[in-house]
């Protein structure tokens, strides 16, 4: 595929525009056949400065009562606006809403598309929309911008632009490939702003195909929801093409692409989702734990380090300190399939605190989908992370920092062991084979500390959490291995490089784009190439591949500057690599050898 050109912003896409794409303007009324859109106006014309090309049709609800709402619809490349289908139509008028298909700019094969002309247009023509809302009935405060691959593309921006009149965002297979092969010019994430609308990004394929329009191409949008502590308006579905219900060699469900449509409506209207089914929580009579002493084998032997070298399949709960680089840890461990044939990944998600082990298991619906995951007996790996202790993080670790200092005693962690054990004991119930990760990020709030404490913070935080709960746990379950590591002193190290000039792909402390080592100035969470970092640290730990197909896979997969990468991995897996030993290892050995 052809990249973005570095003189302006055109991308490229092939494209075919229909030679009779300007036959008729106006409002022209046309019937087509019974397996076509029944247009109500074709061709209508919302701007001067390309007539033949800035063209829309408009259907309208046959039984709805106005106002209606409006779609505005923008298609993939290779159609045009004239090639809808009629299943998406169908899921428009059937929630009340009218749909319009509309023209943006068009190529011959493999010619770029003017983002920035694209992007204008959209503007026009969506002004159009508006003030024209009483000729055709719609509410002008009721828009929903929509977009198939490319077309979410030209419709990104306006989608984004918190204009009070869009009230939602529905894309599918949006941002392909294409959109990021030159962040530098464009990076759909820094458009997403909060407060965000309702969004469904639903894709056909899922994330181990080789199409373009991979969903794991769109994770750094996701990541930004969570970051701005939107997640509860970004609902991403991934495989649709997967789910034989909807799916056999052709869209086969009463809405096409358009299936998720309604729960978006149902979200808008703050009101139940008639797609996606009620999930029954738990009970502890639905759920039997056992206790961890109740193994009678006095022989046995505390459980070894033994990574997953063939990959595992992974259940991963927590909040946007431990999510995001578990699907960075996922998307690096597809990246060479044959590598790793037993990865899986599943992940549950809660912001802040509420994604602690605590809470997530005080919360019914949490809970519930966690149980619903482990139930099925078949994850191997189980990953959580920190505790929130009482009383304000960035007051209490100076003071717990200062009392290590002068006694050497961690702070007690007797209180908050439960918030595991729990959890465990869940999981093993329905897989006694299951192994547990503890991923213990960085110290939040780093802004109020200079580099040097926020380095000594991140530093005894690992050494807490290794003795006082690491080591419980593995007492606690000697037949159960309790993997551990530490990846905060990446966010650490990083910043220390940054302030002394010496991590060149990083240009700004706190940004928006993936240049910003963090992406904002408050929780401090990660930019992408700490995220990166991060997640290939998880990758070493829990996979272990052989160091000579690592050194290939990290110069393969990583972007960044390679002294830079050498130099983190390199320090932050020496200052784990005593955390999980292997039977019979008696040393250290480096991260490359």
């Amino acid at each position: 595929m052809l990249p973005l050109l570095r003189s302006g912003l055109y991308l490229f896409f092939s494209l075919q525009i229909n030679a009779g794409i300007a036959a008729a303007k106006g409002h022209a009324r046309r019937l087509q056949g019974s397996n076509a859109v029944r247009w109500n106006y074709t061709d209508v014309q919302y701007g001067d400065d390309d007539p033949d090309m800035q063209l829309l049709n408009i259907a309208l609800p046959p039984d709805g009562e106005e106002p209606y709402g409006l779609i505005m619809f923008h298609h993939a490349k290779g159609s045009t606006y004239n090639d809808i289908g009629p299943k998406e139509v169908r899921a428009a008028f059937d929630s009340g809403y009218a749909f319009v298909s509309w023209e943006s700019v068009g190529s011959a094969e493999g010619a770029p598309v003017d983002l920035e002309v694209a992007w204008d247009r959209a503007e026009t023509c969506f002004q159009f929309l508006q003030t024209n809302a009483e000729l055709y009935g719609w509410d002008a405060n009721n828009t929903i911008i929509a977009g198939k691959s490319m077309g979410s593309v030209i419709s990104w921006k306006l989608a984004h632009s918190q204009d009070p009149a869009i009230v939602g965002i529905y894309t599918v297979d949006g941002l392909p490939e294409p959109t990021w092969l030159q962040p530098e010019i464009w990076y759909p994430p820094d458009d997403v702003v909060s407060p965000a609308p309702p969004t469904y990004m639903v894709y056909g394929p899922g994330p181990d195909s080789d199409d373009g329009h991979n969903p794991t191409n769109a994770y750094p949008v996701r990541d930004k929801y969570i970051e701005l502590e939107e997640e509860d308006k970004l609902t991403f579905v991934e495989g649709m093409w997967d789910n034989p219900e909807l799916y056999d060699r052709g869209w086969i469900n009463p809405y096409g692409t358009f299936h998720y449509f309604p729960d978006l409506i149902a979200q808008i209207e703050d009101g139940e989702s008639p797609i996606m089914s009620p999930v029954t929580s738990p009970t502890n009579e639905d759920s039997p734990v056992s206790s961890p002493n109740d193994d009678d084998d006095d022989d046995a032997v505390a459980h070894p380090y033994e990574p997953f070298t063939q990959g595992a399949n992974g259940l991963y709960i927590g909040h946007s300190f431990f999510v995001p680089i578990a699907r960075k840890f996922d998307t690096f461990a597809k990246k060479i399939p044959q590598l790793f044939p037993q990865h899986g990944f599943t992940e549950e998600f809660s912001g802040g605190e509420s994604g602690t082990p605590g809470n997530l298991w005080n919360d019914v619906a949490h809970r519930t989908a966690i149980n619903a995951s482990l139930s099925t007996g078949t994850i191997d790996v189980f990953g959580m992370t920190g505790y929130t202790p009482d009383g304000t993080e960035e007051t209490e670790i100076h003071s717990e920092y200062l009392n290590f200092l002068e006694t050497g005693i961690y702070p007690s962690a007797v209180p908050y062991i439960p918030e595991y054990t729990q959890w465990i004991d869940l999981a093993l119930s329905y897989n006694p084979d299951t192994a547990i990760y503890v991923g213990i990020p960085w110290v939040s709030y780093n802004d109020l500390y200079t580099a040097e404490n926020f380095t000594n913070y991140n530093e005894f935080t690992c050494g807490f959490f290794y003795n006082e709960f690491v080591l419980t746990l593995r007492d606690l379950y000697p037949n159960t291995q309790i993997l551990y590591s530490c990846y905060g002193p990446v966010a650490s190290m990083m910043r220390q490089m940054f302030e002394d000039d010496n991590l060149p792909d990083i240009t700004d402390l706190v940004g928006s784009g993936r240049t910003a080592l963090f992406t904002d100035d408050g929780r401090g969470h990660a930019g992408e190439m700490m995220k990166e970092m991060m997640s290939i640290i998880w990758l070493k730990i829990l996979y272990d591949p052989a160091s000579n197909l690592f050194q290939r896979y990290i110069q393969e997969v990583t972007t960044w500057n390679k002294g830079n990468v050498r130099d983190i991995l390199s320090d932050v897996f020496a200052s784990n690599i005593d955390y999980n030993v292997k039977e019979g290892q008696q040393q250290t050995v480096s991260f490359w050898e």
